[in-house]
């Protein structure tokens, strides 16, 4: 029998708001001997997983033991394993260098393993038994990943839970329990990064996970929680740098496998099957897992994905300096997916830079005319080019002036501060910073310092002049008020007289609006204006624009200080001073909470169907619209057939 078959499958990539699709290079392996096939682990060229489950005969399915596998990809060869002295299962779940580790059965119960590849199966010296906590006897344990000397796995405490844990190879056992969850597996472990990757179960499904390595399990902040979008079932086999691999269940029927990418944050489905694809390991962009055909036959598989290009994640001219004194300078940068080369330029064309090796911080070469440099950066792999980033760095000769507002730089020329919107007559201050990034001492130059012209100048002021002589590297500060005597939009110019040769004056825009703000009605009047409505059916008014209009305040009513908008009320100087609802289809029993409206002067609800039995908001009415009671509409008789008959008798 041919055990490998090559033809190409379907593979989804699931970002943030697109789907998209890409063929994979793919690879059956199945057995020799007809098992079951599952592929668990890869390293290099060789595949561990385990046969086994069943076997296919001419009357159907027939139940076989389990045996751990190694298969060699460049070879086309299987070699089968089991623990020595032993007829029940062996299962091989992860490989790395010359250690494969997985468990085994016995009459004891379950242990994990570690094999040496480079020994003999059938010698026991090639061969160490695994119990968590370093056992001699069985204690249910599974291993599921090995990266160095650190392994992964789960066992069963003596209260019958599972338990992931994480072993360092020197005597420590840590035991992986995520928060809040009954069940817990730890799978594949990658020392280099920190993290392992397993899932959790709790109340609401199956989860994936990351576990951060430096922090203690009972650090909630140890846990990353992972469900791939639309699915609450997510079990995670094996990680690899950025990279997650696993599975997902969609309903409960079809199992599919992905990548995730941590960096990134995007899902790639990866479906072999009708039924059910698991991707259980990768290393870099190969993967492995098993499908189920249309038979329910079990194939193992090895694959590859398409890689991300890289991704600049970080990006500054000499670790954020605002400026330097020489032309040389360092682009420090960080990326993920492995870039392989950069380039870097003045240009944002990039014309006439060249790409060269990558590195985190290569050195670039301003142009030497002082002022403010912008740095165009990218980075690419044979998978494709990043995005270009930028940053600013001033390349001062002499003094060099500079402006910003915590923190935040404001340009010559074309840089604006917006004060936003403030209350008419209200006093609003903001303080501004301006330093000195070149060599020598910056000066100011007129008095004052920092002038204002426009025209709604008047509306600010200079409250807190800045220094008039700044050393070098050194800053001083000045605070603008803003103070808007009418509503509607406001603004300035600010200038700066200074010798920095190339920008004197220092010009930017200051803007600001003035807004006249509607006081909200006390709240008992707001509380007697909603039990209006919801004893009076308001859903049902004729016209009840404005009472819920969106957005919504806590009692379900548009928002406090929008009384104003409501159909039918009047407000003046922030109480309700009237109330005309004539005819309007309000229907029931008025409120007592109206007596709490002691600014009301008028009222007009005939024409509704309203009543009262209360005495006191009877006379508390009939004192702002005398006729009200007289004026109502009255609700058609509607008597029970039973009392009809009554009255016939």
């Amino acid at each position: 029998m041919d055990a490998r078959k090559s033809f190409t499958g379907v593979v989804l990539w699931l970002g943030i708001v697109c789907l998209a699709s890409h063929a994979a290079a793919f690879v059956t392996l199945t057995h020799p001997d007809g098992y079951d096939t599952h592929a668990y682990g890869i390293v290099g060229t060789t595949i561990t997983g385990f046969v086994g489950y069943k076997v296919i005969t001419s009357t159907g399915y027939t139940d076989v033991p389990q045996h751990a596998f190694l298969y060699n990809t460049v070879t086309d060869t299987w070699t089968t394993l089991d623990y020595p002295h032993t007829d029940n299962s062996t299962r091989g779940d992860s490989i790395d260098g010359t250690k494969m580790v997985g468990f085994f059965s016995d009459w004891q119960g379950a242990h994990g393993f570690i094999y040496d590849i480079t020994g003999n199966p059938d010698d026991p010296a090639s061969w160490t038994t695994v119990n968590y906590g370093g056992s001699s006897t069985a204690n249910s344990t599974f291993l599921y990943g090995i990266d160095g000397e650190y392994l992964t796995g789960r066992y069963i405490n003596s209260e019958g839970i599972e338990v992931g844990f994480l072993y360092d190879g020197q005597g420590t056992w840590t035991t992986l329990n995520y928060p809040g969850a009954y069940k817990t597996r730890a799978y594949g472990v990658d020392v280099s990064r920190g993290k392992v990757a397993g899932f959790y179960q709790d109340t609401a499904g199956a989860h994936a996970y990351i576990y951060d390595m430096s922090r203690s399990p009972s650090d909630p902040a140890a846990w990353t929680s992972l469900d791939y979008p639309g699915s609450n079932w997510t079990f995670a086999y094996g990680i690899d740098g950025d990279n997650i691999v696993g599975r997902y269940v969609i309903g409960n029927e079809k199992e599919i496998g992905f990548v995730y990418n941590q960096a990134t944050g995007t899902w790639t489905q990866i479906d072999y099957s009708n039924t059910r694809t698991y991707v259980c390991d990768i290393e870099g962009q190969i993967l492995v897992g098993l499908y189920e055909d249309e038979t329910g036959k079990v194939h193992g598989f090895q694959s590859s994905i398409t890689p991300l290009p890289p991704t600049i994640t970080s990006f500054m001219i000499n670790n954020g300096a605002r400026s330097t004194a020489s032309q040389n300078v360092t682009l420090n940068n960080t990326a993920t997916n492995d870039p392989a080369e950069y380039i870097a330029s003045e240009s944002s064309s990039f014309t006439g830079a060249q790409w060269l090796p990558y590195a985190s911080a290569p050195s670039f070469t301003l142009s030497p005319v002082p002022g403010t440099k912008r740095v165009y950066f990218k980075v690419r792999s044979p998978y494709g080019e990043s995005a270009v980033v930028r940053d600013t760095i001033v390349l001062a000769f002499g003094p060099e002036i500079a402006v910003s507002q915590a923190d935040v730089p404001i340009p010559d020329g074309s840089g604006s501060f917006d004060f936003g919107s403030v209350p008419v007559n209200t006093i609003t201050q903001v303080t501004f910073t301006i330093e000195n990034v070149g060599d020598t001492v910056l000066n100011l130059t007129e008095l004052p310092p920092v002038t204002l012209s426009g025209a709604g100048a008047a509306d600010f002021t200079l409250s807190d002049a800045p220094a008039n002589s700044i050393a070098a590297g050194g800053s001083t500060t000045f605070t603008i008020t803003f103070v808007p005597t009418a509503a509607g939009a406001r603004s300035a110019s600010v200038s700066i007289a200074n010798t920095d040769a190339d920008e004197n004056p220092y010009d930017f825009t200051l803007t600001g609006t003035g807004v006249v703000i509607i006081q909200p009605i006390p709240a008992i009047e707001r509380q007697a204006l909603t039990a209006l409505y919801n004893s009076t059916d308001g859903d049902h008014w004729a016209n009840n624009s404005g009472w819920k209009a969106e957005p919504l305040g806590g009692d379900g009513f548009s928002m406090p200080g929008t009384e104003d908008s409501w159909y039918g009320i009047s407000i003046l100087n922030a109480t309700v001073t009237a109330i005309d609802l004539n005819s309007n289809q309000l229907s029931g029993a008025l409120p007592p909470q109206l007596m709490n409206l002691s600014g009301l002067t008028a009222l007009g609800i005939c024409g509704n169907h309203l009543y009262t039995d209360d005495a006191d908001l009877r006379a508390f009415l009939d004192t702002l619209q005398p006729d009200w009671e007289a004026c109502q509409t009255p609700l058609p008789l509607c008597l029970p057939a039973i009392n009809l008959l009554l009255l016939g008798d």
